[in-house]
């Protein structure tokens, strides 16, 4: 009596813990940890904490800092509508100040000190704080040898892989596209240019403060950035160079300005009359070698620039502006994503001295994307996704079998074997890197999708193998079948079986990243990570659309050809117990799967090794109790999610419907377009508010300014995603077990007392698979949680993405490592919730 009591009070204090992770989403959605003042940084982060910590010690506010390129922050002013989850926005250059004021999206400053400032870098909404000059950021090495850039017409025909900053997202790029301009006095010339450029572009990048860093660490030998961004780099020990193109440059005058909001606060006030007066723009001269906009203060850019001793293009910042949006659609269009028939680019003129570009100049519009500019694109995210899928369903294999062919207690070992679900891609790749892989490789990202997915592949695999049991070979045995036809009778169909379904989900999983794909991709874009910067860059919204539509498509057609392979009660086990080993009527097949599986021990082992080391030195040298605090916190959001959906899952799988075909076509379909059409759904639906009329039927639900800052939407986003993975991961779960359920319950146990008896005894090991890929799922994956996360989230999986792209590995692996470790967390407890019911199970069944 007094183990069974010990043995329900495990189970009830299992139980209550994962109850309470469930419920926590309820209590995380609506708590209150908003700063006085939240800042959008398009500077340099390091110019913006500076700000910021002295501004705190001057006025005893607490002031949050979130770091956004310039682009993607303007469309984020664009799509609030005036309701700015922001009070300062500090940094970028001018030009998108000027768009968001002619836009009505700033509010007047009138007491702003702009005594010190020329006319042409302020107006009554922004104010120039600092300036740069467009420059190449070079390695020492590179910038004395002959390859070294000098002009820009050098870029057209360069040796040199280059890192160049996105229109997309970043101002700098934006003002690199608007010097090509009028360097060329034809937008035509200057596109076709840019095309060339493209040609001998090893990357775009998020963020015109990556390019420099990443020339430091040895990504590339050169960039292009602003000068102020390469000195810092050098200030800090890199061997790397400012060169001046010879053929004239242009320049930024950074600016800060205060975006409407709903409440508009008087601290945003004075916080920009001291980031504009002489000490603010003082300390950033300080931390980060920029030059002050402020005549009064040594070294500011107009002098700079008068002292140059090169042409200097797009001197007035209002001027630039009103070009800037159309160019950056017709580099999409002509550039990033070019037609088939622009594959090579087309000879171009010389740049033509001191010509000035018309204001009203033609500049075609870019808004007519069609399905035809994103038949490259899908090409290349199928030829990648593909590959991963095979590598995973492959190594899926060599892990299934080894566990079923030589392992008595399966389910021991499986966990170890979906741990890889658990990183998300960009930190294997990083990992990879670290390990000797090459960046912005496609092998690279191949195998860190391969390994990622491969777990998936070992469940799929697992699930169907486990009708393969002891009984059935030693039939085979008895009758004198040999080793060859055992495994092409019984073997064989199973792995068939299971093949098409796991190779249809792991490559959907690989086309579903943003991750790996956004930190360590080429030039060549992917379709999940173009909708993502389109999104966020405000580009023609078809494009994000299209590209739902396809994943959408594409799903469905898969839908019908996995459920046309596979049905789920093909198969259904003849006893609910362990598998026997299998290898000793199996020894050939046994020893020869051997050697893949500890090749993807070996490779896991290191990859959590290198992990491990990133996480401990950044723990030591960058954490912050601040910061790991909001991490765990938006980790167990997600992780809430796991218990709830899969309670659902389960009590759809077990239900016996009337149309069950159409019900699985139904959840694969969800399942398969979740990720990047459904984040895209969701982002598309709740970026403004739902009204009929006059009448608000629902709040905007996108963003941090929003209901519960954002958060619900990303609760919602995830069900999208937990929810049909759970139906399926349950269904199979069950299938070695419907025949006893229905027994059980004709002979009148209830439901529960089902569950308990014969479930999750029967089934323990395949339902902590369930909590494992569930939690793998959810915080590995990028999407869809990329599409809707608040900027500034701590959320691991999303959170990486910018640290990934700017190079910053220690903290990509940290942060994996937190993902990883949260998602154990949520499996612990599963195993606690499953074992302590088993281990009563014999007592009920007593009863039954």
């Amino acid at each position: 009596m007094k183990s069974l009591r010990q043995s329900r009070l495990s189970s009830l204090i299992a139980v209550a813990v994962v109850g309470i992770i469930s419920i926590s989403p309820l209590f995380l959605l609506f708590a209150d940890s908003k700063p006085g003042l939240r800042i959008l940084c398009s500077n340099t982060s390091t110019v913006c904490e500076a700000l910021a910590r002295r501004y705190e010690q001057r006025e005893e506010t607490s002031v949050d800092v979130v770091r956004v390129p310039t682009s993607e922050a303007l469309a984020r002013l664009i799509s609030t509508r005036a309701h700015s989850e922001f009070d300062v926005w500090v940094g970028g250059p001018a030009e998108a100040h000027v768009q968001a004021e002619n836009l009505g999206l700033l509010r007047l400053a009138p007491d702003v000190d702009t005594s010190g400032l020329p006319d042409a870098f302020h107006s009554r909404s922004w104010f120039g704080i600092y300036g740069g000059i467009l420059s190449f950021c070079q390695s020492r090495t590179v910038t004395h040898s002959p390859e070294g850039l000098r002009r820009w017409q050098d870029l057209s025909s360069t040796s040199l892989p280059l890192i160049v900053p996105s229109p997309l997202t970043s101002g700098t790029a934006a003002t690199f596209l608007n010097v090509q301009k009028e360097r060329f006095g034809s937008p035509s010339q200057a596109i076709q240019f840019l095309r060339q450029v493209d040609a001998h572009t090893l990357t775009y990048v998020n963020s015109g403060t990556d390019p420099a860093h990443l020339v430091a660490i040895g990504r590339s030998p050169a960039s292009i950035t602003f000068d102020n961004y390469c000195r810092l780099e050098a200030h800090h020990g890199a061997d790397v160079m400012v060169t001046y193109p010879l053929d004239g440059t242009g320049f930024e005058i950074g600016a800060a300005s205060l975006p409407r909001r709903t409440r508009e606060s008087e601290d945003a006030q004075k916080f920009l009359q001291w980031v504009v007066s002489d000490e603010g723009q003082a300390l950033g001269a300080e931390v980060a070698d920029q030059s002050p906009v402020s005549t009064r203060l040594p070294e500011h850019i107009s002098r700079r620039l008068e002292t140059l001793g090169i042409s200097i293009f797009g001197d007035d910042p209002s001027a630039a502006s009103l070009q800037r949006a159309t160019l950056i659609k017709r580099w999409t269009k002509d550039v990033y994503l070019p037609s088939s028939t622009q594959d090579a680019p087309a000879p171009i003129g010389a740049p033509r001295a001191n010509h000035h570009v018309s204001d009203t100049e033609s500049l075609p519009l870019a808004d007519e994307l069609s399905w035809s500019d994103l038949v490259p694109t899908a090409i290349r995210t199928l030829k990648i996704s593909t590959l991963a899928g095979l590598g995973a369903t492959i190594l899926g294999i060599a892990i299934a079998l080894p566990l079923y062919l030589r392992s008595r207690r399966t389910f021991i070992w499986i966990l170890p074997a979906l741990l890889p679900a658990l990183i998300p891609p960009a930190v294997i790749a990083q990992a990879l890197i670290w390990m000797g892989a090459p960046p912005y490789s496609q092998a690279t990202i191949v195998v860190a999708l391969a390994i990622n997915a491969s777990p998936f592949a070992v469940l799929m695999l697992s699930f169907i193998l486990s009708s393969f049991n002891h009984g059935e070979v030693q039939t085979a045995v008895t009758f004198g079948s040999p080793e060859r036809n055992i495994f092409k009778k019984l073997l064989a169909p199973r792995i068939r079986a299971a093949l098409i379904p796991a190779f249809a989900f792991t490559t959907f999983m690989a086309a579903s990243d943003v991750s790996a794909t956004s930190t360590n991709a080429s030039a060549e874009p992917y379709l999940p990570v173009l909708a993502l910067n389109a999104l966020n860059s405000g580009l023609d919204s078809s494009v994000p659309t299209h590209i739902a539509l396809i994943y959408v498509g594409v799903a469905s057609a898969t839908t019908f050809i996995v459920l046309r392979s596979l049905t789920l009660t093909r198969y259904t086990a003849r006893q609910t117990t362990y598998p026997t080993p299998l290898k000793e009527y199996l020894p050939t097949l046994s020893a020869s799967v051997i050697p893949f599986a500890l090749i993807f021990v070996i490779m896991s082992a290191g990859i959590i090794i290198v992990m491990l080391v990133g996480a401990s030195n950044w723990f030591i040298h960058t954490a912050s109790a601040e910061l790991l605090g909001q991490t765990v916190r938006e980790s167990l959001l997600i992780l809430g999610i796991v218990p709830l959906s899969a309670a659902i899952g389960f009590l759809i799988a077990r239900h016996r419907w009337a149309f069950p075909h159409a019900i699985n076509a139904l959840f694969l379909t969800a399942l398969l377009s979740a990720p990047i059409a459904g984040g895209i759904l969701i982002h598309l639906v709740f970026q403004h508010p739902i009204s009929i009329g006059d009448h608000t039927i629902l709040p905007r639900l996108l963003g941090g300014g929003s209901i519960a800052g954002g958060m619900l939407t990303v609760v919602l986003t995830n069900l999208l995603l937990a929810l049909p993975a759970s139906y399926f991961l349950m269904s199979f779960s069950l299938l070695s077990v419907r025949q006893a359920m229905r027994t059980a319950e004709e002979l009148g146990a209830s439901t529960t007392r089902t569950t308990l008896t014969v479930v999750i005894p029967a089934l323990a090991g395949r339902l902590i698979g369930v909590f494992a890929a569930l939690s793998g799922l959810l915080m590995c994956m990028s999407a869809p949680s990329a599409f809707v996360v608040p900027v500034g989230s701590a959320f691991p999986a999303v959170a990486l993405l910018p640290l990934g792209i700017h190079g910053d590995h220690w903290s990509v692996l940290a942060l994996g490592t937190l993902a990883a470790s949260s998602a154990l967390v949520m499996i612990s407890l599963g195993i606690a919730f499953i074992t302590s019911t088993t281990r009563h199970s014999g007592y009920v069944r007593k009863g039954l």
